[in-house]
């Protein structure tokens, strides 16, 4: 395994609340890159993290760096 693999794997969750978030489908929280971006470049409301999710991926990203 590559270190840019084991970094991803530690970093893609998946969502264990998703039928709390308003998402259709299992989904994955990926949180390699953090990037502002303005409301005006997004698309379309999918949903939102459940707050257990949300510290899972803080959680990790703290470990990881």
């Amino acid at each position: 395994m590559s270190i840019p693999d084991k970094i991803i794997q530690e970093i893609d969750m998946l969502s264990e609340q998703e039928r709390h978030s308003g998402l259709l489908k299992p989904s994955v929280a990926r949180s390699s890159k953090i990037i502002s971006v303005h409301g005006s470049e997004l698309k379309r409301y999918i949903g939102e993290l459940h707050k257990h999710d949300l510290e899972r991926v803080f959680y990790m990203r703290r470990n990881l760096f």
